[in-house]
Order: C-alpha cells, then sequence, then structure tokens
C-alpha cells in the first residue's frame, strides 16, 4: 500500500509518512497525494531545508501528526451545468378549415310561460321618523315653484342668525387642528364648547322637498322638540321646530325655513 505522503515542497512536513487515513497535511492543509521521488530537485532543496529545522521543530511537527485527527471527507461540490436554451415556441399556422353550411333556421315555437304568482308587497323602511301629513284629496292648483329649496336659519336664543347655503352642510364649530369650517359654524356663541366640531349634519331631501337632520354622533347628543335624537338616524326638520344642541337648554335655536 502507498503510504500517504505531504506534496508540498515547503512544507515541513514534506514526503513525510502521514496516517493512512488522513486526507490532508495536517501542517500546510494540501491535499495528500502520491510519494514524491526523491530524485526531484525540489524533494531535494526542501530535505535541506528539513535538515536544518530544529529538533524541536520536527518532533513538534511528527507530534501534530500523530494527535491531529484526519479530518471528515469533504463533500463533493457540483458546478452547475450550463443549459442550452430552450429555443422559442414557434407560433402555430392555423388552416382555415372549409365550413360546412348552415342549417336552415328551425321556426320557434313559443308556447304561454305558466305566470308565477307575484309576491306580496313588501314594507317600505323609509328615512324618516316622523311622517309628513299627507295632501288633501280635492283638487288644488300647484304652486309656481313646487321643488324651490327654502332656506334654512337657525336662529339662537340670543337673536343671532345662522343660514344654511347649498343643499346640505354640517353644524359645528372650528376646530385648531382642521382649518375646514362647518357650513354652519357656531363658533363665538355662549356655551360653544357644548357643541361638537361636527356635531349634527343637514340637508335637502329632493325626492321628498323636506329638510332632514341627523345627529353626527355629538358627544353631549341633539334634541328635536326636546326629544333626543338617535345618532345615525334621519329627522324630519320643520319651520319653527325646536332645535337643541347638548343638554340642560344651554344652545338652543328655532328652526326657520322661509322661501325665497
Amino acid at each position: 500500500m502507498t503510504a500517504n505522503r505531504c506534496p508540498n515542497p515547503s512544507c515541513e512536513l514534506f514526503n513525510r509518512v502521514l496516517p493512512n487515513n488522513a486526507k490532508i497535511c495536517p501542517m500546510c492543509g494540501t491535499p495528500l497525494g502520491n510519494v514524491v521521488t526523491p530524485s526531484d530537485d525540489r524533494v531535494l532543496a526542501s530535505e535541506k531545508q528539513l535538515a536544518k529545522a530544529t529538533p524541536d521543530a520536527k518532533s513538534s511537527a511528527v507530534s501534530l501528526v500523530e494527535r491531529v485527527p484526519a479530518p471528515p471527507p469533504q463533500p463533493a461540490v457540483s458546478l452547475p451545468v450550463e443549459r442550452a436554451p430552450v429555443p422559442s415556441p414557434q407560433p402555430a399556422i392555423s388552416l382555415p378549415a372549409e365550413r360546412a353550411p348552415a342549417p336552415p333556421p328551425q321556426p320557434v315555437v313559443s308556447l304561454p310561460a305558466e305566470r308565477a304568482p307575484a309576491p306580496p308587497p313588501q314594507p317600505v323602511i323609509g328615512k324618516l321618523t316622523e311622517r309628513v301629513p299627507a295632501e288633501s284629496s280635492h283638487i288644488h292648483t300647484p304652486s309656481p315653484h313646487p321643488n324651490a329649496q327654502p332656506t334654512l336659519k337657525l336662529i339662537h336664543t340670543s337673536g343671532k342668525e345662522f343660514r344654511l347655503h347649498g343643499e346640505e352642510g354640517y353644524i359645528g364649530r372650528q376646530s385648531p387642528v382642521n382649518p375646514v369650517l362647518p357650513e354652519i359654524d357656531l363658533s363665538g356663541i355662549s356655551n360653544e364648547g357644548i357643541v361638537s366640531r361636527s356635531h349634527a349634519r343637514v340637508y335637502w331631501d329632493k325626492s321628498q322637498n323636506v329638510y332632514m337632520l341627523v345627529d353626527n354622533n355629538s358627544r353631549n347628543g341633539t334634541y328635536l322638540n326636546e326629544k333626543f335624537l338617535s345618532p345615525g338616524i334621519h329627522y324630519l326638520l320643520k319651520d319653527k321646530d325646536s332645535l337643541q344642541l347638548g343638554q340642560e337648554k344651554l344652545v338652543c335655536f328655532t328652526v326657520s325655513l322661509t322661501n325665497n
């Protein structure tokens, strides 16, 4: 059997017998190969260099060979195989097929369909909690402007009036963090801290030609004619209604609807 020897001429263990199970040189880490013949000039030079080495270095190297266990076998590294480029698919050329003659149209016989019974009428859930009084059945002359939007004003107990410009807007007061002002700004009235920044919303309902009021989940609540309004529910707003923002009747208004 061929003995394992270090093939590195510059190593101190060059051409020295190493353990049979060793794969690399414990001194320089060179993979072990076959025995190097002493006729090589490099071998002679390395042996002379080894002869000049101190006995202590040689003995320590030999003891190092005996002490260092054989390293585990290194896993083989597989290099990626360069793949040949896949040719691009060629577009399929479809030849026009000979069309068969279309069959003559068949007469359509319509059978009387059996009608399903009509479903019962469903109750209509309206947005209004207060009904608009029905008009009388007698014939009357229509007004010259049936769909004209009246002007909405909120008259404060102090006599100050707040007018809504447009078809809808919020009732509230100024906010130091929001530069957008509510359409009906109540800033400056007494007890204005009771009013939320966007306390309630009022709008003109074109389908019913009425004003509607919705509490915008205010902090202190909204009262219409001394009745508490549930947040998010639409209520009818009429002329001369009493509107109260918050409790204790500290901020109160009278609703005024006038035609232009």
